[in-house]
This record gives structure tokens, C-alpha cells and sequence, in this order.
């Protein structure tokens, strides 16, 4: 499964769907938002901004 967040359901599971395929989607763009939005005070993890410049070499599967 993958997950944006340790609080936020799965978005997808990477066996039945290519990477780029959930990347692109509608529900990681919701979530993406999610997290941007979050007002949460995490202390496991630091709130993220996934710059997709940053991950082009991994979409392109």
C-alpha cells in the first residue's frame, strides 16, 4: 500500500497499479492537498511537499 501519511488511509496499492499511474492520480492529488492543508504538529514526521522535478527518474516506469 502506499501512504502519505501515517493518519490518512492508503492511496493505492503499488501491485495493482503502476507508480506513475497512482502518482498521477485523482485520490494522491487529494492528498497532496491533505497534507499541504495539514495543521497537524507531527512529531514522527515532517509534513511534505512532493515536488514531482524531484522524482522524474522514478515515474517514468
Amino acid at each position: 500500500d502506499i501512504n502519505m501519511c501515517f493518519y490518512m488511509l492508503p492511496v493505492a496499492n503499488i501491485r495493482e497499479k503502476k507508480f506513475s499511474e497512482v502518482w498521477f492520480s485523482k485520490d494522491m492529488e487529494k492528498a497532496r492537498k491533505e497534507i499541504n492543508e495539514c495543521k497537524k504538529d507531527c512529531d514522527i514526521v515532517v509534513n511534505c511537499f512532493y515536488k514531482i522535478e524531484n522524482i522524474t527518474d522514478y515515474i517514468s516506469a
